[in-house]
């Protein structure tokens, strides 16, 4: 029996919904993962979500980060020094 392989391009079988081209990847870090990046405990970042201070995503009982949301949300909404970071 031959297998088929999956086209996941849209073009040559109409009948597909998903097209991988039209929705680029995003990267998701866990909270450990922004706990390093941050140089902070996992505790402290659980207080910073409670405080809305990072953008998150809630899946059951997990919390992903897209690094670009926290990126973005970071430049628009905190300072240093009194000076916001330019974009």
């Amino acid at each position: 029996m031959k297998e088929e392989s999956f086209n996941y391009t849209g073009d040559s079988n109409p009948g597909r919904i998903l097209n991988p081209e039209q929705y680029p990847t995003k990267q998701y870090a866990t909270k450990a993962d922004v706990a390093k990046l941050f140089q902070v405990t996992t505790r402290t970042i659980d207080a910073w979500m409670a405080r809305g201070l990072l953008p998150y995503l809630k899946i059951g009982r997990t919390a992903r980060f897209s690094l670009a949301d926290i990126e973005t949300y970071l430049r628009h909404n905190c300072g240093i020094a009194g000076r916001f970071l330019k974009p």
